[in-house]
């Protein structure tokens, strides 16, 4: 900073001659001496500047006189600044000295010979306009900042640092002490622990809070005790000039920061159709109602492929549950097949037609659990490379988001039962009142609005239509990669063990059977596990390994009448546990029924036994009647009662119970 000045280097200090003896560097000082030797000082860096700044120390070149001053301004200066050597001497960058001599021409223009300014605003003004004139200045200032500006000077009495502007200020170079120079230290340590304490962190405290928390820090801790507090006005510059980034880290995580400030990752743009394809989920924003109930169930997801080189929808699938690994072997096998079911179904409701087929080279996707499960990569891997897009990169599936959004935008958004993007913008709109479309109906208009409407509007990039730009570029490729259909429908089935009974193989309450199926049974014996495999969309069906083969024999499922009504597996579920459901009601009814019948019989068993029982105590006073030699005359004694009065019932066994009777019959 102060290497211009060397030994030998005269200069003038309050109108005294001096020459620089000696330069120490490491103390920053100057050793002066005037009058060979005889009067001798020294001054700080720092002092030095300060004096420098103020005019009353210059310094001499060599061979000029006591007058004249050294002119170091750099060449864009010079016809700025003229006899101001001390700009030349501020040890600051060469933007703060063009800053100085620019100012502090404007503010000389209007000054006297007496450093009083000039009076007469249109006077003022003229010399202004001179002055910007000569130095061709296109932003000239008016003339109240240049009236400012000479205030400004001499309220400093001349210091040139008052000139610049206050972030420009050099803290070195005012005559701060070693006190004053601790205690700023001391301040910006109290202010980045409690930035980090309590502003920079995801709760993240107000300004004027923060400020209160450094005045509590300096009343109770001991290490900044004494510290100055800034005001608030400081502590929001301060916070102002740190990086966003950073703030945004700390407070919003890492996430958001990467999302406002991308790390600027290039993305290769794709040279041919299938070359990059994004695949992606997400939830469409309506409400499905059940087609039975009309009760809402919730809001679909939509699993989709997209080309990127000509932004075509290469197939997709809806689905009330969450996506899974069927969502994205559905889908898949919705993109790499020909789409002639799109007529069968739908018929004249689609115009267009949807030309997508073919096995992709390259599947960008994220790493979700369902996308990243073993039986998605096995799959999916054996016909293309699949690419896991990096946390924090999401601009390599760019394209795949952006149409989320617009489908979401341009077709439920003004449908009935949408639930818009956000709170904010649904308000207090009731989607689940108003809710009307079932599952069907959206996969219904989907299809419609993207091939009737998407794949034939102009996109902003390709400066054509997705349909237009799928045929141009179809044309430059040799051929399109076609999947076998036993490869696909292989893909669909799920692996099950079972064993093979009498009457067949039971599985998710279905019976299946076949005489190939028997005659497994009969090579391997029955109750032999075979593995089989199950397509969850057809149960017609299933497939069964023949044991120590790779063949495979297809068996057909009994309920055939109901299979084709329920088709699915999911569909099948359901109405198992409805039928279930009221079996199990109507088994409480019939099980009260029961109570009260088995209640009813147990009663006329009783009174069946108490019947008996009086029958056996008749006929045992009978046979005490008839042996009257045991028995006196009198009026008290009568059939069947003792003299006591109490009735005489001896048991009888069964044996003699006939002859005991023929006995009543004859007495009668």
């Amino acid at each position: 900073m102060f290497d211009s000045i060397k030994r030998g280097t005269e200069i003038i200090l309050d109108g005294i001659q001096y020459e620089v003896d000696r330069v120490k560097s490491t103390a920053r000082r100057f050793v002066l001496i005037a009058d060979e030797g005889a009067v001798q000082c020294e001054l700080t860096f720092e002092q030095f500047s300060v004096k420098l700044a103020r005019g009353v120390l210059k310094v001499i070149g060599d061979g000029e006189s006591h007058g004249q001053c050294r002119n170091r301004v750099p060449g864009y200066l010079e016809h700025l600044v003229e006899e101001s050597s001390e700009i030349t001497k501020i040890p600051i960058n060469e933007e703060q000295k063009a800053e100085i001599a620019y100012k502090k021409g404007y503010v000389e223009s209007i000054s006297d010979d007496t450093n009083h300014m000039v009076r007469g605003t249109r006077k003022q003004r003229y010399l202004i306009d001179n002055h910007a004139a000569e130095i061709r200045d296109d932003a000239q200032p008016s003339l109240s900042t240049v009236r400012r500006w000479f205030n400004r000077l001499k309220a400093q009495l001349g210091n040139l640092f008052s000139l610049l502007r206050k972030r420009h200020l050099p803290a070195d170079q005012f005559n701060m002490t070693d006190a004053d120079r601790e205690c700023a230290q001391l301040e910006q340590k109290l202010f980045e622990h409690v930035l980090k304490k309590y502003f920079l962190r995801k709760t993240k405290m107000s300004v004027p809070a923060m400020r209160l928390k450094m005045v509590r820090e300096v009343e109770e801790s001991t290490q900044f005790r004494g510290c100055n507090v800034p005001h608030v006005a400081t502590l929001y510059r301060k916070i102002a000039a740190l990086p966003d980034f950073e703030k945004i880290r700390k407070q919003k995580g890492w996430r958001e920061a990467k999302r406002q400030f991308p790390t600027g990752f290039t993305v290769e743009e794709p040279t041919y159709l299938l070359e990059w394809v994004e695949l992606d989920h997400t939830k469409l924003d309506i409400i499905v109602v059940d087609d039975v109930t009309g009760e809402p169930i919730g809001r679909p997801w939509f699993t989709a492929f997209i080309d990127k080189k000509s932004r075509m929808i290469l197939g997709f699938y809806i689905a009330m549950h969450a996506p899974n690994v069927k969502s994205v072997l559905r889908a898949f096998r919705n993109a790499v097949l020909d789409k002639e079911y799109v007529k069968e179904t739908y018929g004249d409701f689609i115009v267009n037609d949807w030309p997508c087929m073919g096995l992709m080279d390259q599947i960008c996707t994220d790493n979700g659990a369902d996308l990243t499960a073993d039986q998605t990569q096995s799959v999916l891997s054996g016909f293309c490379d699949v690419i896991y897009n990096p946390p924090g990169e999401p601009q390599l599936k760019g394209v795949i988001e952006r149409f989320n959004r617009t489908m979401n935008e341009g077709l439920f958004h003004g449908l009935r039962g949408t639930t818009f993007s956000n709170y904010n913008k649904k308000g207090e709109y009731p989607s689940e009142a108003e809710a009307v479309w079932t599952l069907e109906a959206v996969t219904k208009i989907v299809h419609k609005w993207i091939i009737d409407e998407y794949h034939i509007t102009p996109h902003r990039t390709l400066r054509m239509s997705p349909l237009e730009a799928w045929k141009d570029e179809l044309h430059n490729m040799h051929e399109l990669r076609m999947p076998r259909m036993d490869e696909m429908n292989q893909m669909m089935w799920k692996e099950e063990t079972r064993s093979i009974q009498k009457d067949g193989i039971s599985i998710h309450n279905l019976r299946y059977q076949s005489p190939e199926l028997m005659d497994i049974a009969k090579q391997h014996g029955v109750r032999k596990r075979v593995d089989l495999l199950v397509d969850e969309d057809d149960l017609g069906s299933i497939r069964v390994l023949i044991p120590g083969t790779n063949n495979a024999i297809t068996v057909p499922c009994r309920q055939s009448s109901y299979v084709k009504k329920v088709l699915s597996l999911k569909e099948h579920q359901r109405t198992w546990n409805q039928t279930t459901a009221k079996l199990k009601k109507g088994e409480k009814a019939v099980e009260s029924q029961l109570i009260a019948s088995r209640h009813l019989i147990e009663q006329l068993q009783e009174a069946e036994r108490l019947s008996r029982n009086k029958a056996k105590r008749r006929i045992s006073a009978i046979l005490k009647a008839s042996n009257s030699d045991k028995y006196t005359n009198t009026a008290v004694e009568t059939i069947g009662i003792t003299v006591s009065g109490e009735a005489s019932c001896p048991d009888i066994p069964d044996e003699d119970f006939d002859h005991i009777k023929s006995l009543e019959v004859s007495n009668v």
